[in-house]
């Protein structure tokens, strides 16, 4: 049969079932779009999150207490043989060439309180390094120095929804505000930064991590973050740090380091598992 009647045939069957060709039409049209749209998607999600890691700070890496072997974003196993220290941060600082800046993190939740006014938050115990490393600035005053460090100060540098809760329109600086009771100096308020994988940059009080590890009554830091000073040194930096601690802990590799492109390549799996799950269902409907 020749192809031109084929054609005419064809055209024939589809306007005497208008309905049916226009709902097989329409279910090809729908399949066709849930696979580009979800396609889409997926790559820009996986572009979000890596602009979202670039926003932390470049060249990133974090220590955490224990040894993890295989990469990946949890790496808080229940038992450690040494803790990460403030002597094991300026050890790093000290000796290795490959890093660009080293700040020791203490994580902990309370109240804070001004005059009448409450609120609980995050405090994030930091050296001086941490707005640098993680590329965010101060608006008003100053950030803790090393020595404020070492002396245990009770200063404490606000973000701006600290700000905006506790004090409204009056300017903080040089004021005092209560943790978890304990008395402190504010002498900074941070750059607006927002939001990024679930933790609000805004919301939280910086203090020195010597004097949080006091607050919260810890004997050790709950991370190390390390930049290093390229993006090519990362390996270099990894082993120079990976090194130092373990001299430090006797000859032990008792805790994991982990690089911006391990958290994101784990990430990325599942993002890429995600992907084909709903590309498979869509499948079903073209």
């Amino acid at each position: 049969m020749p192809v031109l009647e084929l054609l005419l045939t064809a055209f024939d069957t589809i306007r005497a079932n208008k309905v049916r060709a226009f709902l097989t039409t329409l279910g090809v049209f729908i399949g066709v779009l849930s696979v580009i749209l979800l396609v889409a998607l997926g790559e820009g999600a996986k572009q979000y999150l890596s602009d979202t890691f670039a926003g932390l700070g470049s060249n990133l890496l974090q220590i955490l207490p224990g040894k993890k072997e295989s990469a990946g974003m949890n790496a808080f196993p229940a038992a450690t043989t040494h803790k990460l220290t403030r002597e094991d941060e300026l050890a790093i600082a000290r000796r290795a060439y490959t890093v660009d800046g080293v700040v020791g993190v203490v994580f902990g939740g309370a109240t804070v309180r001004h005059q009448n006014r409450v609120r609980d938050t995050i405090i994030l115990g930091a050296g001086s390094r941490l707005l640098e490393i993680h590329d965010m600035h101060i608006e008003t005053g100053q950030m803790v120095s090393e020595e404020d460090v070492d002396a245990r100060r009770r200063y404490a540098i606000l973000g701006k929804t600290i700000v905006d809760e506790l004090y409204g329109v009056e300017n903080p600086l040089g004021k005092t505000m209560k943790i978890s009771g304990t008395e402190f100096q504010v002498i900074g308020v941070l750059e607006h930064k927002g939001q990024s994988l679930g933790f609000d940059f805004d919301d939280m009080v910086v203090i020195p991590h010597t004097t949080s590890m006091d607050l919260f009554g810890l004997d050790a830091l709950t991370k190390l973050e390390v930049r290093a000073r390229d993006k090519a040194d990362i390996q270099a930096a990894t082993d120079d740090v990976t090194e130092i601690l373990k001299a430090r802990h006797g000859g032990q590799v008792d805790f994991t380091v982990i690089s911006q492109d391990d958290m994101l390549a784990t990430v990325n799996g599942i993002m890429a598992t995600m992907t084909l799950v709903l590309l498979f269902i869509a499948s079903i409907g073209l």
